[in-house]
């Protein structure tokens, strides 16, 4: 013996008032952004820098790179240490001059 259940006539009308205000709100999130983060944390400045946190740490410490305090902690202007970066880039010699 098979049962089956039914939804009363008004749940189903709910039912669809909540799918249809989902899909608007699913609408409305595709549409506004999130602004992109400026300040960094200490992992996510060495995932960024792509160096281990406690050179980055100990680089903060002899103050060789531009870092921001707020109260103790740490943070990196993306702005910034894509300047240093650029700053502290060498170029390559080239080997066949013999220079």
């Amino acid at each position: 013996m098979k049962i089956g259940f039914k939804p009363p006539d008004k749940l189903v009308e709910v039912i669809e008032v909540l799918q249809r205000i989902d899909d608007k709100l699913g609408m409305q999130a595709n549409q506004v952004k999130m602004p992109e983060k400026r300040l960094l944390d200490l992992s996510e400045a060495s995932v960024f820098i792509g160096l281990p946190k406690g050179s980055l740490y100990n680089m903060c410490c002899r103050k060789l790179i531009p870092v921001v305090r707020i109260n103790r902690k740490l943070l990196f202007d993306k702005e910034k240490l894509v300047q240093w970066i650029a700053t502290n880039s060498v170029e390559a010699r080239d080997l066949r001059r013999g220079a």
